[in-house]
């Protein structure tokens, strides 16, 4: 690194005639090192001088300093300026930074070519960038090759980034040996993973250890699970009460999604866990995932064949759950439609997740198609024999509501009163679920008309 032809003359000069000679007679490395110096004892001023002195005789780690100081300044063109004669004298460990620099100026094309030259010299930062910048462009096979690049040089942000791609090609086998090794190369993202795979298998001592680890690196996912876990050696499942501990070379599919952990859920389900198997209280996780509103890990389920009507006691759906949560869960709703859930399938009390979301907001409400009929309502040809018959016209179609049909809700049969509705029918007082289901009815935009 002493070919010092890129680097332009008198860039260097001193107004301070005293200290330019003092730079006569020392080697780049001896005038690094007073710049190092003169830095660690605050003296900016002096720092940079001697590291342009050094920067002088092609010493590319003044250059680097010098970028820093720069930086500092908010003066990314210098920034640039001192990468780029270092990266040109052979110095690819600084190509990365030359990049990120490059980068922040919108020189993205350059950036590139920047981050290229660091792969060259092996630089594993380098690689993970290049595979995620191939990720944005939907070239996996591209960011396989880089992810693998870095993760042969044992890196562990490369390790990771491994991990997840084979994770999204189903190799979960190749993913979990990615992912363990991660962690032990220091990835502290790798080791709330880690932890969660143990503590599917009921591994709780190994899990602790990886969430202790985690958890001391800033890991928010290793933090939940030492709460989860609570330090105590057992590991509650979803499934109820009970504390397993039986250290199964499989992951529990129950126990996978209570650690929240996509990785998890998906070597469960790889592993053959059946996707449709019902918890102590009698819900899949199908079900917990759109009740609670788990959007990352319902793909994996609709991907695995999750039922998606599989209801509860109450004879409510997934979609349903969902629908309860409102627009917290609109992204699970979309996912749950978007699959072929029913919007229509009625629970034991008659309710559709169509008629419960006319009563939410719009964001949930518009993901539902309009219907002609969202109660669910009797039929004209059925009116004689429908007790406490009340007719409702929406865009001049009558349509018909029976007299027992129940959806409790106190608010709603208030909201009715204010409508200004009798409370009779032909003499026949409305039972307060029948004046519930007309509010839900009204906040959908229909209309009230007494026969």
């Amino acid at each position: 690194m002493n070919d010092t032809s890129a680097i332009q003359p008198g860039l260097f000069d001193s107004d301070d005639g005293a200290l330019s000679l003092e730079t006569k007679g020392h080697s780049a490395e001896e005038l690094f090192r007073l710049g190092v110096t003169a830095a660690g004892c605050g003296d900016e001023r002096k720092a940079e001088h001697w590291f342009q002195a050094a920067a002088r005789g092609g010493h590319t780690r003044a250059m680097e300093s010098l970028a820093a100081i720069a930086l500092r300044h908010d003066d990314p063109a210098s920034a640039e300026r001192w990468y780029r004669q270092a990266v040109e004298l052979g110095d690819f460990e600084l190509a990365y930074s030359f990049a990120l620099v490059l980068h922040d100026q919108g020189q993205s094309e350059q950036a590139v070519r920047a981050l290229w030259r660091g792969a060259t010299g092996q630089d594993p930062r380098a690689m993970v960038l290049l595979g995620e910048l191939a990720l944005r462009t939907q070239e996996s096979e591209q960011a396989e090759y880089w992810h693998r690049a870095g993760a042969a040089l044992d890196h562990g942000p490369a390790l990771y980034a491994l991990s997840l791609t084979l994770a999204e090609r189903a190799d979960y086998a190749g993913a979990e040996e990615a992912m363990a090794r991660a962690a032990g190369a220091g990835e502290t993202r790798a080791m709330g993973t880690v932890g969660a795979l143990a503590e599917a298998r009921g591994q709780s001592k190994e899990a602790l250890g990886w969430y202790e680890r985690g958890a001391a690196g800033g890991d928010q996912e290793s933090s939940d699970g030492l709460r989860r876990l609570g330090g105590s050696g057992g590991v509650t499942s979803v499934r109820g009460s009970q504390t397993t501990s039986t250290g199964s070379s499989d992951p529990d599919l129950f126990a996978a999604f209570g650690t929240g952990n996509r990785l998890a859920v998906a070597m469960a389900l790889g592993s053959g866990a059946p996707v449709d198997a019902r918890g102590q209280q009698g819900l899949t996780v199908c079900f917990l995932a759109a009740s609670w509103g788990r959007a990352e890990i319902l793909p994996l389920l609709i991907e695995g064949g999750a039922d998606l009507e599989a209801p509860d006691e109450c004879g409510n759906t997934p979609l349903m759950a969902a629908v309860i949560g409102g627009d917290q869960n609109a992204q699970v709703v979309d996912l749950l439609l978007r699959a072929g859930a029913d919007p229509m399938h009625p629970n034991l009390a008659g309710a559709t997740p169509a008629l419960l979301a006319t009563t939410l907001s719009a964001t949930v409400r518009q993901m539902f198609p309009t219907d002609p009929n969202p109660l669910g309502l009797p039929s004209l040809e059925n009116l004689d024999s429908t007790p406490h018959a009340i007719r409702l016209s929406v865009g001049g179609a009558p349509l018909f509501i029976g007299g027992e049909q129940i959806v409790r809700n106190g608010k709603r049969v208030r909201m009715l009163y204010e409508q200004g509705l009798s409370q009779t029918v032909g003499g026949q007082p409305l039972s307060d679920p029948v004046k519930a289901h007309i509010r839900c009815y009204l906040v959908a935009g229909g209309s009230l008309v007494e026969p």
